[in-house]
């Protein structure tokens, strides 16, 4: 498991308890140092209300434990410290608190009010605050607002519940205070994010009428995030080509001054020109470059230019650079998606995104395929690896609800070694709670299996 250190302290989850779960269950589970954690279990024992708790604690989203049924949840963290977190109730008001301990001593502890404990007044404060920390919310009233990014009306009590990161974490709002530091550093360094069951829809307002695609908003973002790329990439090819003529002639001026070994280094200049062409044919292969070709320049020319060629292939280096992060979460999604759809291939385009092609056995006459038409099975799958790839980059634990829904079995054997090709590429790490044993495959060691309750 990848480590995430507060100033020389290694402080990342390693453990979870839940106590009380509807009063029957206690559950345990323990976070694999591999990357990936599986949770097992009947239907009804609690595996999605654990990973909801988990995911709400580690977002401040605390509104969450306002109806929960438990009696406390336990997360040990990797330094020997470890939290207990209870609902209190006191005076007809509810409040979450988290007592913090360092082996047996209690060392920390803060109580903090439900959202849907505070007066309408303070709720109304509480959104309004958050609305000028979020630029795609805008107030339509003194309780309702527009969310740009998605179309949807929200309340104020919506916007204090969705929004109550951008609310604890804005160091120059009033309630900044009233969360310690000692919670804000531990919840910054293990930020998780749940992809949930229902993946294929998001809804756009608070009654569930009108929906929009999940997979249309992924295309969509996917282009601009092509787009903010190429945009540093031109600005950093025009800074580099606004001054290759005065690097150039310094350049020709410091080598002729030291000019020893010009056989080795044209041959190493020449075997530099084939790694350039193979990493631009790379970028063009998947989509990021269209319009950039070159000519191949002989072996025997390289000596007529070679300052001008050695700067040249340095500068085009440092402009694919641009695209190198970028280009290694594409190159996996394409990987992954396109040995799962059958007839079908996944491809990038700069202006929908990404596309399918419908393959035929002739290996001509493909024509594409609307993104909406794709099966459900085939929706999960590439909703699912397209958050893992492209909206966790902040996250330190995801939490996958069912990654089994609408899949074929021979997709679902597939899963735990894709996931461990994404953890293998950004550290990220991942808690599965599945009824398969296909999903599961030959990774029991991985499991954390639930079930047993106080009275067993």
């Amino acid at each position: 498991m990848k480590e995430y250190i507060l100033g020389s302290v290694i402080m990342f989850l390693n453990k979870v308890k839940l106590n009380g779960l509807f009063g029957i269950f206690n559950h345990e589970i323990n976070l694999n140092n591999e990357g990936i954690s599986i949770v097992i279990g009947e239907n009804g024992v609690g595996k999605t209300y654990l990973l909801e708790a988990i995911n709400s604690l580690f977002n401040l989203k605390l509104d969450f434990f306002t109806n929960f049924d438990f009696k406390d949840m336990v997360c040990e963290f990797d330094d020997d410290v470890k939290w207990v977190v209870k609902k209190i109730e006191e005076e007809e008001r509810a409040f979450v608190s988290i007592c913090e301990y360092s082996q047996t001593k209690r060392i920390n502890f803060q109580k903090m009010p439900l959202v849907k404990n505070l007066s309408a007044l303070e709720v109304r404060k509480q959104a309004s605050q958050i609305a000028l920390n979020v630029p795609t919310l805008e107030r339509l009233g003194v309780t309702r607002y527009l969310d740009r990014s998605n179309n949807r009306v929200l309340t104020a009590t919506d916007v204090a519940n969705e929004y109550s990161d951008m609310l604890i974490f804005d160091e120059n709002n009033e309630y900044n205070r009233e969360i310690e530091s000692w919670i804000l550093e531990r919840i910054t360094h293990n930020k998780t994010r749940l992809i949930e069951t229902q993946r294929i829809y998001t809804f756009v307002n608070n009654e569930g009428v009108g929906y929009s695609e999940t997979i249309m908003r992924y295309a969509l973002d996917l282009s601009l995030s092509i787009s903010s790329i190429e945009n540093k990439y031109s600005h950093e090819s025009s800074k580099l080509d606004e001054s290759f003529p005065y690097r150039l002639i310094n350049k020709i001026r410091k080598d002729r001054k030291n000019d020893e070994n010009n056989t080795s280094k044209l041959e190493s200049l020449s075997e530099a020109l084939l790694e350039l062409d193979e990493r631009r044919s790379q970028l063009k292969k998947i989509g990021l470059l269209t319009n950039e070709d070159s000519k191949k320049i002989q072996k025997g020319d390289i000596g007529l230019a070679q300052e001008a060629i050695e700067l040249y292939i340095e500068d085009s280096n440092e402009k694919f650079d641009v695209y190198k992060e970028l280009q290694t979460k594409i190159s996996l999604f394409l990987k992954i998606i396109n040995k799962r759809f059958s007839h079908k291939k996944l491809q990038i385009d700069k202006e929908k995104g990404f596309i399918f092609k419908q393959l035929f056995d002739s290996g001509i006459d493909e024509h594409e395929i609307p993104v909406r038409r794709l099966s459900s099975g085939e929706k999960n799958e590439l909703i699912l690896f397209y958050d893992l790839l492209f909206k966790s980059d902040d996250v330190k634990l995801v939490l996958i609800d069912e990654p089994e829904i609408s899949l074929h079995v021979s997709w679902q054997s597939l899963f735990i070694k894709d996931i461990q090709d994404i953890h293998d590429l950004n550290g990220i790490n991942v808690l599965i709670a599945t009824h398969s044993p296909d999903i599961i495959g030959g990774n029991w060691h991985l499991t954390n299996e639930l079930g047993k309750s106080k009275e067993r």
